[in-house]
């Protein structure tokens, strides 16, 4: 599978684990759910290390973390729900 490949695999399965788009795709809250989809796209891309999944969907330290009232994504202007 080439680079390309992995990466828009590894972002896909990030959303679809976590319901938010991961740091390289804009977002800007980490969701509760980001430590053990990070281990999972990991395994899933066949490393045993969940930092390496950071190399696909950029660093989790930028985000802050999702307060309860806060949606995990940005409101898009002019996306209705």
């Amino acid at each position: 599978m080439s680079h390309g490949l992995r990466h828009a695999f590894a972002n896909d399965l990030y959303e679809k684990m976590t319901g938010a788009p991961s740091p390289v795709r804009g977002a800007t809250h980490k969701p509760p759910q980001d430590k053990p989809a990070r281990q999972g796209i990991a395994r899933s891309l066949g490393h045993g290390r969940q930092r390496v999944s950071s190399m696909y969907l950029g660093s989790s330290l930028a985000l802050r973390p999702a307060k309860a009232s806060e949606p995990a994504t940005p409101a898009q202007p002019g996306v209705t729900g």
